[in-house]
């Protein structure tokens, strides 16, 4: 395995702090970087999958707190 460059690294951070700013987990982003990086299609999907439960899991934590979401 390659050495992962850090603009590919740096990418994917911006991918994930611009689309969970909105409350987003960013797949897409992640996959479009993915692929930049020529990774496997079954890596790459399950890398960005990983990725979005973290991030919208995140962001659902944040606007929970921020009392955003209504509690049952």
């Amino acid at each position: 395995m390659s050495p992962v460059d850090p603009t590919h690294l740096a990418a994917v951070f911006i991918v994930a702090m611009l689309y969970s700013s909105v409350g987003h987990g960013g797949a897409s982003g992640y996959l479009a970087v993915l692929s930049l990086m020529s990774m496997s299609k079954p890596a790459a999907s399950s890398t960005a999958l990983v990725l979005n439960v973290i991030v919208a899991g995140m962001s659902a934590i944040s606007y929970r707190r921020a009392k955003h979401l209504p509690v049952h």
